[in-house]
């Protein structure tokens, strides 16, 4: 029973430091100015495009 809780908290550990491993600029709030010279930066681009005439707010 002891073992058990030992083993499930060790499991638990483990799947945390992994994620901490594999976190890298991309996904870890480090701006791409930051980005290492050899990876390649991925700027996501959260526009909508729309259908929408180009100008002002008239319609």
């Amino acid at each position: 029973m002891k073992k058990n809780k030992i083993i499930k908290k060790k499991n638990v550990e483990i799947s945390r430091l992994k994620v901490l491993l594999n976190a890298d600029e991309i996904n870890a709030g480090v701006p791409t100015s930051q980005t290492s010279i050899n990876k390649k930066k991925v700027i996501l681009n959260t526009r909508v495009n729309f259908n929408n005439s180009i100008g002002g707010q008239i319609r």
